[in-house]
């Protein structure tokens, strides 16, 4: 599994919903994005990105 492999596995758990599409990292997030949805997004990001 490739890094953008493995930092969608671990956001996915964290609770961001995110997909790869080739060499991207693909966020979808809610149509109604609160304060509280971005740090879930973004905390589950950096989860992915530090995963190894």
């Amino acid at each position: 599994m490739g890094r953008p492999g493995r930092v969608h596995k671990v956001a996915y758990e964290a609770g961001a919903m995110v997909r790869v599409s080739g060499p991207n990292i693909i966020m979808s997030p809610p149509l109604i994005l609160s304060s509280a949805d971005v740090q879930v997004v973004l905390t589950a990001l950096e989860a992915g990105f530090a995963a190894r």
